[in-house]
């Protein structure tokens, strides 16, 4: 969304709204992307463990069950952080624009090993910076906006009920044996701030130090979806229903490596 936001401005930007390449390009120059890691400050993370199976019976009489295994935690977490910068208005001492930070956690939470692709538990941001350019090789920018933390994550896959069995029939779809049951949430969006400095080693590439305040929040209310042509969500019990997961609010200093203007 944050790129096409950015490829409209420079259509609007261009002469007569033709297309004006040396705009796009300059425009494109600007943006920041940055790897970063935590070098001060802890992020924790906390739930109690569920240990519980529930059953799913399609129409045509075939039982599925599922065994979701929630491991206890009460621990700092370790985690990947990359942020991007997209410029709507820039001079050649300032610039304005959207800002993403997306901070993906090192969990075990269902059972899930480092940072997978299919089991994911992050911090979403997006809000407005500002970047000023102190001297030729140091900017001091700021971002202010909102945050929200969601799970995504692999708790089982659907079983055969009997050999060569096609699936779980389900409103005329088969989930097949293998697809993925997982476990989905998210908190309210809540306000977050950075400030940091860049200090550019060549044109174009950076070293980025950066402070940011990330509120706490507890994802409750999380659903089961079995992921297939169509997601099915799987209503159970409370009794059954995944524990919250709190993440506590944190002040981090991070320390990263960054391209663009």
């Amino acid at each position: 969304m944050i790129i096409a936001v950015f490829l409209l401005f420079s259509l609007y930007s261009s002469k007569s709204f033709g297309f004006d390449w040396d705009s796009f390009l300059e425009g494109l120059y600007r943006c920041n992307i940055t790897f970063q890691r935590p070098i001060y400050g802890d992020t924790y993370l906390y739930n109690d463990p569920l240990s519980t199976s529930f059953t799913v019976i399609d129409v045509f009489g075939d039982d599925y069950t599922f065994y979701i295994n929630q491991n206890a935690n009460s621990s700092k977490i370790s985690y990947l952080s990359l942020n991007i910068r997209i410029p709507l208005f820039y001079t050649d001492s300032l610039s304005i624009g959207f800002s993403n930070s997306q901070r993906y956690f090192y969990t075990n939470i269902f059972n899930e090993t480092g940072f997978s692709t299919d089991s994911i538990l992050m911090a979403n941001g997006g809000g407005l910076y500002l970047n000023l350019k102190a001297t030729n090789q140091l900017c001091i920018f700021t971002v202010l906006g909102a945050v929200y933390y969601e799970i995504d994550s692999v708790a089982d896959t659907l079983r055969p009920s009997w050999y060569g069995d096609p699936g779980l029939y389900w409103n005329g779809y088969f989930y097949e044996p293998g697809t993925p049951l997982k476990v989905k949430g998210q908190t309210d969006y809540m306000f977050f701030f950075s400030v940091g400095i860049k200090y550019y080693l060549l044109s174009g590439l950076y070293l980025e130090l950066c402070y940011s305040n990330f509120p706490g929040a507890t994802i409750k209310n999380m659903s089961y979806i079995l992921e297939g042509p169509t997601d099915l969500k799987i209503n159970v019990s409370s009794d059954k229903m995944p524990k919250p997961i709190t993440i506590k609010e944190s002040s981090i200093i991070t320390f990263g490596i960054g391209l663009g203007l």
